[in-house]
């Protein structure tokens, strides 16, 4: 139960702390202040004593409902529809166009984009593909082709697909993939269902678009023979393009190194000698290239192919291992070029749309890997990143989570912060948000069975 009740006073507290610490320049109307007429989280108690699970009968139901109430008079918030008036009133032009541009598909980009046309210049009927990807933005395979359809600004309609690890998958997309396996894209009515073949064909059918190439120069060094190139496309030039499929090879080599690890106990230490030496590799690759990304000053197919799994081994060697690859600062301990890739990444749009954060990897990749080896020596990193740490996951926040995650200063200022969680929770509908509470296990779990967690921006005080 406390869980629970955690849940509904962060839900309060995060309402009330946002508003108060965002004034309106016009400041605040006579609703937002107006006396308590209501309790906000009342039809989140009344389901769930709906739901009549044994794990929360009518004497918890009463003792949360008193927390609650209590809370909400301390703090003074209103129902939901006069947050929404409070938030409207506070926010810029562009924040409150948020949904009609997730409608639209314009705007910057969004998980919660379903379809996206960057800007009017593009209509819905001229769009050519469709990609499906999974629901809950797990899936690196699936991180790669939505990063680079970001970066190259081809309009897309996304469908969404669970993954086996936590739910069926429709027959009507069984029928176009069979293995079920995602992500699957429709490209002008013909279905490629491998991330990398998706990819090429992107870059050979989009020419036009931005290339993924240093040397602007379109490109593809795909080995599948599905892949047909367009008839104008350039073919890269062949050292880059010998570098290139070194490094994708290299790349496959890491996968390997860290998926043995990560998923073993390495009693002898052969293992993390192993992921090390390769990651050492790496290391060494892009300190020898000039500009901050594998083939040069601009961003690449490369970079798009490493980036997914560098960034849940930072996230999961940190976690499970004690092993730390990204460091916040200038002067990382150790491997001083992989962050300054990363820092380069983050610089676009695109990898800021797609990327995510420890607190996810950690979690989300056991079921799909049907488990993770703990070893001695991550205690303190899993203490930071489970936000049992103190500032971790309260306020005053420690700034880097202590040093183990560097924080996301492109995400925008606290208050910016504030104002995009009470817009995602407002918009929630109510059975999202107690999906699966009535169960006795941590409500960190449940969450990440719901858009609530994916869509709680960064660094925000939400425990």
């Amino acid at each position: 139960m406390s869980m629970i009740v955690l849940l509904l006073l962060t839900l309060n507290a995060t309402f009330a702390t946002a508003l108060r610490s965002s004034p309106s320049p016009r400041g605040p109307s006579r609703r937002a202040e107006s006396r308590l007429r209501a309790n906000p989280f009342q039809d989140i108690i009344s389901s769930m004593s709906n739901m009549g699970s044994s794990a929360m009968n009518q004497e918890k139901l009463a003792k949360i409902e008193a927390l609650v109430d209590s809370s909400l008079k301390s703090n003074r918030v209103e129902t939901w529809d006069e947050m929404k008036i409070l938030l409207q009133s506070i926010q810029t032009s562009e924040e409150r166009e948020f949904r009609t541009n997730l409608d639209n598909g314009y705007g910057r980009g969004s998980p919660l984009h379903r379809l996206r046309l960057f800007d009017k210049s593009n209509k819905r009927e001229d769009v050519r593909v469709t990609l499906y990807r999974d629901s809950a933005s797990w899936c690196p395979y699936c991180q790669k082709v939505w990063t680079l359809l970001e970066e190259k600004r081809i309009p897309y309609e996304v469908e969404k697909i669970n993954m086996r690890c936590y739910g069926e998958k429709p027959v009507s997309f069984m029928m176009k993939q069979p293995s079920g396996n995602i992500p699957v894209a429709i490209i002008d009515g013909v279905t490629y269902n491998q991330s990398n073949d998706i990819m090429y064909a992107l870059e050979a059918m989009f020419p036009d678009h931005k290339p993924m190439l240093p040397t602007g120069e379109s490109f593809s060094f795909a080995v599948h023979s599905s892949i047909c190139l367009q008839p104008n496309a350039h073919i890269l030039d062949p050292n880059l393009r010998m570098r290139a499929q070194e490094l994708l090879r290299l790349e496959r080599s890491l996968f390997s190194a860290w998926m043995y690890w990560l998923t073993s106990r390495d009693s002898g230490g052969r293992l993390r000698e192993s992921f090390a030496s390769v990651l050492e590799a790496v290391e060494a690759e892009l300190a020898a290239t000039p500009g901050g990304f594998f083939l040069g000053s601009e961003v690449s197919l490369v970079d798009m192919m490493f980036a997914p799994f560098l960034e849940r081994m930072c996230a999961s060697m940190l976690f499970y291992k004690g092993f730390q690859i990204r460091f916040a600062g200038s002067a990382p301990e150790s491997f001083p070029a992989i962050n300054r890739w990363f820092d380069a990444m983050e610089t676009l749009d695109s990898y800021q749309t797609t990327k995510s954060d420890y607190y996810t990897h950690c979690y989300d990749l056991p079921p799909q890997l049907g488990g993770c080896q703990i070893e001695s020596g991550s205690q303190a990193a899993r203490n930071a990143i489970d936000g049992i740490a103190e500032g971790s996951w309260s306020l005053p926040l420690t700034p880097d989570l202590g040093g183990f995650e560097p924080d996301w200063t492109w995400a925008g200022d606290e208050g910016e912060a504030r104002k995009e969680a009470v817009e995602r929770l407002t918009a929630l509908p109510v059975s999202s948000l107690i999906k699966g509470l009535s169960e006795p296990h941590s409500i960190r779990s449940h969450l990440r069975y719901t858009e609530f967690y994916r869509i709680v921006p960064p660094n925000l005080n939400i425990k």
